[in-house]
């Protein structure tokens, strides 16, 4: 069985460093709890745009990125309940290699693990999925879709939501069951 494991704010806390860069730069206030859609232009001012994107292809921008709380520890109980964990990611090929490091570098990365980038998450079959990106969730034709809580999604109506990686832990031999 697989599971498809986003990164960005699904294991690990991009948003926080992602705006910090970008508030510096522009000197404009906006949060995690501001962005109620997935477009981040939309809240940005009008010099930075489509340029809010550009923070993401920074080299270091992963080296100051943190684990979410328990995430870590989810993932290798999925592995010792027999999940084999592919990690699925979007972005640009050439800065994918600063994720992939940071997976490396903060111990989620097992030599029999799977790594993969793409804008198009559905065509990558699997078990379980979980994301943070609603679209992504209703997209996907895995057995079983997690959308993780995050303020860009709450939006949206769906009942397989999680709170963070304590909830997963606490519910997950459900989702074994229910596969």
């Amino acid at each position: 069985m697989y599971v498809l494991l986003d990164i960005d704010d699904t294991l690990c806390n991009t948003i926080d460093i992602w705006l910090r860069r970008y508030r510096n730069k522009y000197k404009h206030k906006l949060y995690p709890k501001d962005i109620k859609d997935w477009n981040l232009v939309q809240y940005t001012v009008p010099e930075c745009g489509t340029k809010i994107y550009d923070f993401l292809k920074s080299k270091t921008l992963y080296n100051y990125v943190k684990p979410l709380p328990r995430a870590l520890e989810g993932v290798n109980i999925l592995r010792n309940l027999g999940f084999e964990i592919v990690y699925i990611t979007g972005g640009q090929p050439e800065d994918s290699v600063y994720k992939f490091k940071w997976l490396k570098n903060n111990n989620f990365w097992k030599d029999k693990d799977h790594y993969i980038q793409t804008h198009s998450k559905f065509l990558v079959r699997g078990d379980l999925f979980i994301d943070d990106n609603y679209n992504n969730i209703i997209s996907h034709k895995t057995t079983y879709n997690l959308l993780f809580n995050a303020p860009w999604n709450l939006k949206y109506e769906y009942k397989n939501r999680v709170s963070g990686w304590e909830e997963i832990i606490d519910t997950i031999d459900e989702y074994k069951e229910s596969l």
